[in-house]
């Protein structure tokens, strides 16, 4: 590996990679090329180590994407800069959007006169052929650190966000102005200690004083009651940043003051600074930084973050989590093991209607219409089909109150699509109901229909006449459908809520011929698969992992015993631990009281709808 020039290796924080004979085989626009798994994997091990991924190459940008996407491996990259265009300018670009210092950058291509060109436009930037990506993961200055929840690039995913505002704004300070900056100044430092390690250790751009400390030192400077000790988080509209500056000030003299290179340009260090009173400095290690500070000046854009009933004053972190659950069967019984102090779970679950009987609304194509479907569409839907009911539609998985949302792709997997034609619609109008083997359009199903649709549909016989002149049935959900779907999804929630999916199992039960839905779940857990490593703040809780045999099943594919419902809550909560840095505690008394409250509720709801 080429260190331009730099005395020493320094760990590398972002990789830039060519496309065309180094990360895949072959020229795309020739059509002669070839995907490689290896690079795939090895930009995947870079992300799980807090190191990013960013792209320079002469290519066609749609072209580009279309294939990276194909193969889940578009969200993996930030800033790409695909153009035919000069590509020592491009990696400048890429340097200046990730804030990133050129020796904290490497850049690998195949060709010798792309990386002359490139350290020529960015000095001290590290290079490397293509020949030494076998040995690339070894090397000491990529071992970065362990981040498989992918917070880095979720982070670095806020920055791309706010640079496509940014691009339409007149002035870097009308963006400023509009991006909401709150920070927030807090004293419990053991809480952040890891975090604060990494900021002193790694950071070079905005640290002011660059004085070097272990963690063992740290942790003595932390309860020195001679020093002010204190961390900084920041967010705006476009997201939290998380813990993001740190400074320690004894005798009115600052011995540390460190902010993250993902704050540039953003003032906070000035407001910091502004705040303690603009204070000396002290300069252990010379080094440029790159914000200069000033005395009696303070950035107006810049705001201090209110307390809010959501976060602990004490720790300012979140005390209480509030949680969403969409799906069937599977999160009923899940939920029962997702009682927790400081986890609030709002249930949207199937319901059963004295009317109508079973109403499912666990699946994309009805999450969608929460959204996308005028009042009067749905109010139509209710009137005419005995398996669509008022309540169906409601939800609160878009709010911004709302943490995490935890939704099961079972009956995307199962259900059967139809749609309605021969009608006065601008837009064709799906629907979903019952097996996607078994289409209520074809009479001759109807004696193979389970006991609660024939009692749903068999009653009305006039509806089924005038169903299957008004709809034709499309089959299951398609692959290409459902991963439209899950994008759709993610793009309407916001960004910093996270996404936890449950996918379908891959056995069948003991005694039960379920060969064709276990071909389904295997396809389309492939294609969850794709998306979830497409995206960012998303995750995939695998059933798999806990149903191995067909004694971990009940009566159904989609039935599991007892311990794979606790060990699927234990790992949501594990993922839920680890986005939000919380601590959680069950909670044995809340669950008693909901379940008893859950009772009530379902009661009243049976009351008013038989009356």
């Amino acid at each position: 590996m080429d260190t331009n020039g730099c005395q020493a290796v320094e760990d590398i924080k972002l990789v830039i990679w060519d496309l065309d004979n180094t990360f895949w085989n072959g020229t795309l626009t020739e059509g002669d090329w070839e995907w490689n798994q290896s690079n795939s994997k090895i930009v995947i091990d870079l992300v799980s180590r807090g190191i990013m991924n960013s792209i320079c190459s002469k290519n066609n940008f749609q072209q580009v994407k279309s294939v990276l996407e194909d193969f889940g491996m578009w969200g993996y990259f930030i800033f790409p800069q695909i153009k035919w265009m000069p590509k020592g300018m491009l990696v400048k670009s890429i340097v200046e959007l990730s804030n990133l210092r050129p020796p904290n950058i490497l850049f690998i291509d195949d060709d010798f006169n792309n990386i002359r060109e490139v350290t020529f436009y960015n000095p001290a930037i590290q290079s490397a052929t293509v020949n030494e990506l076998p040995t690339l993961l070894s090397l000491p200055c990529m071992q970065g650190k362990s981040d498989h929840a992918h917070k880095r690039l979720n982070q670095y995913k806020i920055l791309e966000q706010k640079q496509e505002v940014k691009v339409k704004m007149e002035s870097n300070e009308d963006f400023l102005k509009q991006s909401q900056i709150c920070v927030s100044i807090a004293s419990d430092c053991e809480n952040r200690i890891s975090e604060i390690s990494d900021l002193i250790k790694r950071t070079n751009q905005l640290n002011f004083t660059k004085k070097r400390i272990t963690i063992d030192q740290l942790q003595l400077l932390l309860i020195d009651p001679n020093i002010e000790s204190r961390y900084i988080t920041v967010t705006d509209r476009y997201g939290d940043y998380g813990t993001t500056g740190f400074y320690a000030k004894r005798d009115g003299k600052l011995e540390h003051f460190v902010f993250s290179c993902r704050l540039l340009n953003m003032g906070v260090e000035q407001w910091v600074y502004a705040q303690l009173g603009f204070p000396p400095i002290v300069v252990t290690e010379a080094g440029e930084v790159a914000v200069q500070l000033s005395d009696g000046y303070c950035p107006y854009w810049v705001n201090e973050e209110a307390d809010t009933d959501s976060l602990n004053p004490a720790t300012n972190m979140k005390s209480v989590i509030n949680c969403v659950i969409r799906g069937g069967c599977d999160l009923e019984q899940l939920s029962h093991y997702l009682y927790y102090e400081n986890i609030n779970v709002i249930r949207e679950l199937c319901f059963y209607s004295f009317e109508k009987g079973e109403i499912r609304r666990d699946h994309l194509e009805i999450v969608k219409q929460t959204m996308s479907l005028p009042k009067e569409e749905k109010e139509w839907l209710y009137e005419h089909l005995p398996f669509y009911d008022k309540y169906m539609h409601d939800t609160n998985m878009f709010d911004k109150q709302i943490d995490v949302v935890v939704y099961s792709v079972i009956s995307d997997y199962g259900l059967g699509v139809y749609e309605f034609v021969n009608d006065d619609r601008d837009k064709q109008l799906r629907v979903v109901y019952g097996s996607n083997e078994l289409p209520i359009t074809d009479l001759s199903k109807h004696k193979f229909l389970p006991e609660y649709a024939s009692t749903q549909l068999t009653r009305n016989p006039q509806f089924l006449e005038w169903f299957n002149q008004k709809a034709v049935f499309l089959g299951p959900t398609s692959q290409r459908d459902f991963m439209n779907n899950l994008y759709w999804l993610r793009e309407k929630l916001p960004s910093s809520t996270l996404l936890i999916l449950l996918n379908g199992a891959e056995v069948a039960p003991h005694n039960v011929p379920m060969e064709t839905r276990v071909q389904r779940h295997t396809l389309m857990n492939n294609t969850l698969k794709q998306f979830t490593n497409s995206v960012c703040n998303t995750f995939t809780v695998d059933v798999n992992q806990y149903v191995q045999s067909p004694h971990d099943l009940t009566d159904d594919i989609s039935h599991y015993q007892r311990f794979v419902y606790q060990k699927l809550a234990e790992e949501i909560v594990s993922i839920i631990k680890g986005a939000f840095s919380i601590k959680v505690t069950l909670d044995h008394k809340q669950k008693r009281a909901t379940s008893i409250k859950d009772k009530m509720t379902q009661e009243i709801w049976f009351e008013e709808e038989y009356r």
